[in-house]
């Protein structure tokens, strides 16, 4: 049996690493989200029997929420300890998607806040993420944290040709649940003995990024 703690699993990639994961049912998965409520009704109508996961209250943007959650995932889990620490929760912006890095000279204050906003939650709440779970980690058996980043982001941007021509067989972005297939393979081969210390790497465990 694994422990799994996943942050941002009430949609997208984070719902389908929860749903596999889940699948077995040796498993343990402790899902961490803004919204508690939403998350579990949706786990319900989907999933149905759910007995090894557990929903937890966690904001990347708040500190004594993530501390919170540590404890609440501690009392969880017991002695068992993370194997597998994914910090999947993200914020992903729309403010300059669309048009060109000028169109922002008017937006002052909406790119101040965004700018903030990216930073609180992308960069300084999965640090603390990491600092608050690394104690339950160290107690697992398999002891990996992993983050997920995507290049949504670039392909909203018009960057789908450049990608054809970088890679011919590219026919637009997978599925979430081909997408978490490829990333659980990663991870599950990845070791500090193998180089994967620290490395950044596609879902294919290479530098190979479609």
């Amino acid at each position: 049996m694994s422990v799994y703690v996943v942050t941002g699993v009430s949609k997208g990639i984070g719902f389908e690493f929860l749903r596999q994961i889940w699948e077995d049912q040796k498993n343990l998965v402790v899902g961490l989200v803004r919204d508690k409520a939403a998350t579990e009704k949706k786990i319900a109508a989907e999933l149905g029997d759910r007995h090894n996961i557990h929903i937890l209250h966690a904001d990347l943007t708040k500190y004594a929420s993530l501390k919170q959650a540590a404890a609440d995932t501690a009392e969880t889990i017991g002695e068992r300890g993370i194997d597998y620490l994914v910090a999947n929760g993200a914020l992903v912006p729309y403010l300059d998607t669309y048009g060109p890095i000028g169109a922002l000279s008017d937006k002052v204050e909406e790119v101040d806040a965004v700018s903030s906003q990216l930073s609180q939650t992308n960069v300084v709440g999965n640090i603390h993420l990491f600092h608050l779970f690394l104690p339950l980690v160290l107690k697992g058996k398999v002891k990996k944290v992993l983050t997920i980043c995507n290049i949504w982001t670039f392909l909203l941007m018009g960057f789908m040709g450049k990608l054809v021509t970088y890679a011919p067989h590219f026919k637009g972005p997978i599925s979430p649940e081909e997408s978490v297939r490829h990333v659980r393979s990663t991870w599950e081969k990845a070791s500090i003995e193998g180089g994967f210390g620290g490395a950044f790497v596609s879902h294919l465990g290479n530098k190979q990024w479609v």
